[in-house]
């Protein structure tokens, strides 16, 4: 069987989540919820060392209940047996943020809303869930100033004499490094007599391979802070899981490791 991930930007108060509002998720009791004529089972988990929060929902409607059953052994129709406030929990869904990427992944868009309404009402905040820009060109169009942007340079674009590679051999008496993150501050910088070079200059130097897993951070006319992440702008990523013979069901651990498995592979997180 296969789950499809979709990533999205979460915002808490109009900024990134801190690590403080993630272990705030998962130290509370409220973990069932009635939502609309949905019931859901929440399980939270914040791993500390790898910064990740993990939630796991298992769900159904209250309102659907057949007063019959089909009973396979014998062929026929048989009265429920469950009653009317009894909720089979058999729908899943599965949701997981990385602090240091600023990327969550879920598994079904559609339960987003929900979602939302869940983490509002724990946090007593306003949660939004973004999508992600799809590129420089139509980032640029929502901000007004620069924060900062970070990128990875491999050695074709600063190996010259007293270069970045060469101060970093000296630094550290090792020989040339195969890549190097940077990260540059620019505090609030006015961004629109900037855009036209901006964009030019990285979109030259990302085509010809000279920089990779740009991120950048700007503001948009009313001071909310936008996102650009192209590593991690992808449609959907799959895993391949399977089920439970008897409940029919994914295992939430299952779930979990594949995912985290597949994103390191590939250095989204």
């Amino acid at each position: 069987m296969s789950i499809e991930f979709k990533n999205l930007q979460l915002i808490i108060d109009d900024q990134d989540p801190t690590e403080e509002y993630l272990e705030f998720i998962d130290n509370s009791i409220n973990k069932i919820m009635k939502i609309d004529d949905w019931i859901y089972n929440f399980h939270t988990e914040y791993n500390s060392e790898d910064k990740y929060l993990w939630i796991y929902a298992e769900f159904n409607n209250s309102k659907l209940h057949n007063e019959k059953v089909y009973n396979e052994d014998k062929q026929c129709d048989e009265p429920n047996a469950r009653l009317t406030n009894q909720i089979e929990m058999n729908k899943q869904f599965f949701f997981i943020y990385f602090l240091d990427a600023k990327v969550l992944y879920l598994s079904n868009v559609q339960k987003k809303g929900h979602l939302k309404y869940y983490l509002s009402d724990i946090l007593q905040k306003k949660v939004e869930f973004k999508n992600y820009y799809k590129n420089i060109e139509e980032f640029s169009k929502g901000i007004s100033s620069l924060k900062s942007i970070s990128f990875v340079t491999k050695d074709t674009l600063f190996r010259k004499d007293n270069g970045i590679f060469d101060a970093v051999n000296n630094i550290y008496g090792l020989d040339y490094a195969n890549s190097i993150r940077i990260n540059i501050d620019y505090g609030k910088q006015p961004f629109s007599n900037i855009k036209h070079n901006f964009l030019s200059k990285i979109g030259k130097e990302e085509k010809n391979s000279q920089i990779e897993n740009i991120v950048v951070c700007g503001y948009d006319d009313d001071q909310i802070e936008k996102r650009l992440n192209v590593n991690n702008y992808i449609e959907s990523i799959n895993i391949a899981v399977d089920t439970d013979n008897t409940t029919g069901m994914y295992r939430e651990d299952d779930v979990k490791n594949a995912i985290i498995k597949k994103l390191k592979e590939k250095n989204y997180v």
